[in-house]
């Protein structure tokens, strides 16, 4: 079984950060989504540059997702 995916926004800041490095160690892969580049490494498997503050950015996100993952089952927004 592969591991269960989230998406979680705002990753680049001290709350994002701390729940994408939570879910890491419980297992998850973590797709990390912020509108900057981060100042340090992540604990995620992917990053994307997305505002989501633009709906057509989050469009395209999920269109690329959705050719490239089988599922997400969390989002921590």
């Amino acid at each position: 079984m592969s591991a269960r995916s989230v998406l979680i926004t705002g990753v680049c800041g001290g709350i994002g950060r701390a729940t994408a490095e939570a879910f890491t160690t419980a297992g998850w892969s973590v797709i990390g989504v912020d509108r900057r580049q981060p100042d340090e490494p992540l604990t995620v498997d992917r990053f994307e540059q997305v505002d989501v503050s633009e709906s057509d950015q989050i469009a395209e996100l999920f269109s690329r997702l959705g050719t490239e993952i089988s599922e997400l089952h969390a989002l921590v927004n």
